[in-house]
């Protein structure tokens, strides 16, 4: 099998305490913190997208692209591509959000959405496209950075342990 060396996504950086984007970070953006999550309420979409319960690798996906592929070596080569490149997609989407191009972020946050789901990045898959709901929210940009992140690297020590 295959041995690819996959990047650390590099750490997003830290917002200093009292700004604007710390104080309003986990906000809720006027709702009543007890009621943080429901339905109708204006908490992020990262907070209520609970992926705990979504395999951070699905074997089965990542499995059947192989056998699209007729070759099961290129599904995981695919894969440790995909591995490679998401500190630059990651990185993609924290530079729209910096420069408030919501139309780069979109397309950041599509790719990411896109590509996760082709590989079996479930929770990945799943919180980018929640994202989307958040490109005109910035006071929720810094959250979903570090989420992605966290997935992000979860996803890559799942895949290094299947092809090593």
């Amino acid at each position: 099998m295959a041995t690819i060396d996959l990047p650390a996504i590099p750490a997003i950086p830290a917002i200093p305490a009292g700004t604007r984007a710390d104080a309003t970070a986990g906000a809720t953006d006027g709702a009543d913190p007890a009621s943080a999550g429901a339905p109708g309420t204006s908490r992020p979409a990262t907070d209520r997208t609970d992926v705990s319960h979504l395999p951070v690798l699905d074997r089965r996906i990542l499995d059947n692209l192989g056998v699209e592929l007729s070759n099961q070596e290129g599904a995981l080569q695919f894969a440790g591509i995909f591995g490679q490149m998401l500190p630059q997609r990651i990185g993609a989407v924290q530079a729209a959000f910096a420069a408030r191009d919501a139309d780069a972020a979109v397309v950041a946050l599509l790719s990411l959405t896109v590509s996760a789901s082709m590989v079996g990045a479930r929770r990945l898959e799943d919180v980018s496209s929640a994202g989307l709901q958040l490109v005109d929210r910035p006071s929720t940009h810094p959250a979903l950075l570090a989420r992605l992140q966290g997935l992000g690297t979860e996803f890559q020590s799942e895949l290094a342990g299947i092809i090593r």
